[in-house]
Parts: C-alpha cells; sequence; structure tokens
C-alpha cells in the first residue's frame, strides 16, 4: 500500500486514462482524488468518451479512500485545474498529481512520497516534479537538482504550496515589469519570452493554469526539486491536447532507475547551467517553434 494520497485529473481521453490509472493501479494508493471535467456543448464524441473514462476510474480493486469532484459541464483546463485543486488542497496536506496523459514510472511515486517527507517543514522548497528534460551529458552525483522551474506533467506538493497561487492578471503584469522579476530571469531573452507568454495567456491564444502557479513560486522565492532522469512520459502530444500541440518537446521514461536510497543535495541551491539548458532547449525552443508555425500558417 501507498501512504501518499494520490491525485487524478482526467477528462474525454479513455486510451491515455486507461494506461496512467494502471500504474496507479500498481502501487495501491490508501486515498485517491479523482477529478474530471464535464464533456462540451453539444459534443457527442465528449459525452461517449467521458463516459469511457469514469467507468475505468471506478475500476478500483484494493482498500482506499475515494474522493471525487466530477464536473456535470465542461470548465475547462485552466478553471477545472483551479478548482480541483483547491479542493484536493482543501482535504489534504499534501499529493502527488497526475493528469491523464502523463504515464509515470514507479520510481516517480517512491521519488515524490521520499522528497514530501523530507522537505515537509522546509520553507524553501515547495515543489516536486517528475520531469527531466537535460541531456545525457549532465553528470549529477545527487539525485536530483533545485531548479526556478516547476514542470507539471507529474508533480507533488503541499496545501501550503498552493495557497500561494494567485491568477490574478493586474497582478501578475506589475510582476512582470518589476526589478524583482528581473532578479529570477537575469537574461533578458528570457523575460521577453514570459512577457510574451502572459500576453498570449491574456488574450486566450493559451490556456494555462500552470504560468500561474510558476510566477507565484519565482514571486516567493520557492525552488523545485527536479530528478536527474524523466519519471514520468507525456501521451499528450497529439492534434487533440490543449497546448501540447504547439510545442517540441520529447518526453520519454528514464530507462534508468532512481537512486535507492535517494542522494540528496547537502544545499539548496538552484543550479543555474541545468536551469538554462532548459530554458534553450525546451521553452525558448518551443516559443520558436511556435513563430515558425504561425508563419507557415500565414503563407498557407
Amino acid at each position: 500500500m501507498f501512504n501518499t494520497p494520490v491525485v487524478l485529473f482526467c477528462f474525454n481521453r479513455p486510451s491515455e486514462t486507461k494506461k496512467v490509472f494502471a500504474e496507479i493501479k500498481k502501487i495501491k494508493p490508501i486515498k485517491i482524488f479523482l477529478v474530471m471535467d464535464g464533456p462540451r456543448k453539444n459534443n457527442k464524441k465528449d459525452i461517449i468518451n467521458c463516459l469511457k473514462v469514469r467507468k475505468i476510474i471506478s475500476n478500483i480493486n484494493w482498500n482506499c479512500r475515494v474522493h471525487s469532484n466530477f464536473s456535470k459541464i465542461n470548465l475547462g483546463l485552466k478553471k477545472r485545474f483551479t478548482k480541483g485543486l483547491k479542493w484536493v488542497f482543501s482535504k489534504t496536506k499534501s499529493a502527488i498529481i497526475l493528469e491523464d496523459d502523463c504515464l509515470p514510472s514507479k520510481d516517480f511515486f517512491y521519488f515524490c512520497e521520499n522528497l514530501l517527507n523530507y522537505y515537509n517543514k522546509s520553507k524553501k522548497v515547495k515543489f516536486i516534479t517528475g520531469n527531466c528534460f537535460q541531456n545525457k551529458k549532465m553528470k549529477l552525483k545527487e539525485t536530483y537538482y533545485f531548479s526556478k522551474y516547476s514542470h507539471i506533467w507529474g508533480w507533488a506538493a503541499w496545501s501550503e504550496t498552493w495557497k500561494m497561487y494567485n491568477d490574478n492578471d493586474e497582478y501578475w503584469d506589475k510582476y512582470l515589469n518589476s526589478k524583482k522579476f528581473d532578479k529570477i530571469c537575469e537574461n533578458k531573452k528570457e523575460r521577453k519570452y514570459w512577457r510574451q507568454m502572459f500576453k498570449d495567456i491574456k488574450s486566450g491564444e493559451l490556456k494555462s493554469w500552470a504560468f500561474y502557479m510558476l510566477m507565484s513560486m519565482w514571486k516567493n522565492q520557492m525552488l523545485t526539486a527536479t530528478p536527474k532522469i524523466n519519471l514520468v512520459k507525456n501521451l499528450g502530444f497529439k492534434k487533440t491536447g490543449t497546448n501540447t500541440k504547439k510545442i517540441g518537446i520529447k518526453s520519454v521514461l528514464s530507462k534508468s532507475n532512481i537512486d535507492k536510497p535517494i542522494i540528496h543535495p547537502k544545499k539548496i541551491l538552484i543550479n543555474k547551467k541545468a536551469d538554462e539548458y532548459v530554458f534553450n532547449n525546451v521553452y525558448n525552443l518551443s516559443f520558436e517553434k511556435k513563430i515558425i508555425n504561425t508563419l507557415k500558417s500565414l503563407i498557407n
């Protein structure tokens, strides 16, 4: 049995949900939170697929406490996540969170639970991710490093982390033009990237709750524990993905296993070299591809 609560967000993807739920079933969490969005209006395919998903996640064959939060109407990505996470963290002090397209390795659960306990009283480490986008050249003696980026394809946090969440656009408009933001993002190119990201979200071109989570972490000077190997594979790189269809990140599970026991860093400091690599090869690369895709659509 697994003692840490596990949260699964799902919607209309029975094929992906089945794979992810199968991994959750293997560890048998003693408490599970099921959060589901409702079908879009007048969408018969959604109605059919949502019913299939509900059937999959209702198949719980181990002894555990089940908490369900199913929306009858379609709330959309941002609202479903913010309302769902608010509900989850009103009922538990910590949790591991997965989406229906985030396929975890068994080590992902071990890693998250270990660090949730280890940093339970930390005032600095407030987020744990299962994602690693580093190249094979990265050499790290410890099991993980500290990053300013809070990747959300499989993650864990505490209720205290969620209390920091703020999605007031006026608030972030001021922050993104402040000296405090400049200190977090010393690179002019990166500052430009995140300001553009904010504009895209405000305009509705992008739908994101995770951006506000990241900004909330930065504003409160909190760090994310990031594994040196990738522990979660994203299955959502399809045309149906709300945001992933526009980016070019590869997400594959590592063939290596996590260190057991986990080797903790001696100091809580950002690995600037690792973060620089992520910005140049994940965020900024995606932004450039997005511009190219936009230009192609205009030409065509």
